[in-house]
């Protein structure tokens, strides 16, 4: 959702209803703000937010700022499956 503005893609995340979100970018544009977005998506009331991409060398920064979990190739799809459901609050 949302065109890469700061602003509109928290206003898209508000609008969709979900507690749930997913950044996805390039590293270079993560790099510039995935900290700053994680957090205002936390702040608009995220309860869990993941980037599209693996774990950076950054990745306690990103945790600080927000992000909580990454979707790639290979990761723990079941894993991600239940986090995503729990916190939708489905049983």
């Amino acid at each position: 959702m949302g065109t890469g503005e700061p602003d509109e893609i928290v206003a898209a995340f508000v609008s969709s209803g979900t507690a749930v979100a997913c950044l996805c970018s390039s590293d270079k544009v993560y790099a510039e703000i995935a900290a700053s977005e994680g957090a205002a998506l936390k702040a608009a009331g995220a309860g869990y937010v993941w980037i599209a991409g693996k774990p950076g060398k950054d990745e306690e920064s990103d945790h600080a700022a927000g992000i909580d979990g990454y979707l790639y190739a290979g990761c723990d799809a079941l894993d991600v499956l239940t986090t995503t459901m729990t916190v939708l609050g489905v049983k």
